[in-house]
């Protein structure tokens, strides 16, 4: 039985999609794409949500807990985080 592939990468996107100059978003609006990658080159793409720079400063932060861990054991890894 092939072992389950490991994470190897935890990327994360911040894009700015407003310059902040609008009256209803004084902060400008930003969205966060988050790219996990395994050793064996399979990967997937999530987004971020709430307030994309926190959420961003967050994954940074806790991102060497999930390197070398099994993908696919997704409740663990929420419980450990």
């Amino acid at each position: 039985m092939p072992a389950h592939p490991r994470i190897a990468e935890v990327k994360t996107f911040l894009v700015n999609a407003d310059d902040g100059k609008h009256a209803e978003r004084p902060r400008g609006r930003n969205w966060l794409f988050v790219k996990i990658t395994t050793d064996s080159g399979v990967y997937g793409v999530g987004e971020g949500g709430g307030w994309p720079e926190v959420a961003e400063r967050g994954i940074n932060e806790l991102r060497h807990f999930l390197i070398g861990e099994d993908p696919f054991a997704i409740e663990r890894l929420w419980l450990k985080l």
